[in-house]
């Protein structure tokens, strides 16, 4: 059984290897704005390698848009999930 879903990532200090672990586990991460310093960056960094980019939020309602739209329907998480 899986124990996580979705993994909302942070603005000021993203996911670094925890995000990389989330991905290998098949949990799509949703990222906010990429920041201005390197750390914020990191979790679209990981997204942009491995053809995620619609997870990568534009503005705070983006990224709240897109995980309720995942969180909402099963099947379009399981579609992320199978990328």
């Amino acid at each position: 059984s899986r124990y996580a879903s979705l993994f909302m990532d942070t603005d000021v200090y993203g996911a670094h290897s925890t995000g990389t672990d989330a991905l290998w586990s098949g949990v799509p991460i949703v990222v906010p704005a990429p920041g201005l310093n390197f750390a914020s960056r990191v979790s679209s960094s990981l997204l942009h390698s491995v053809g995620l980019t619609h997870l990568i939020s534009r503005t705070w309602q983006d990224y709240q848009d897109i995980a309720t739209a995942l969180a909402q329907s099963p099947q379009k998480l399981e579609a992320v999930r199978g990328t």
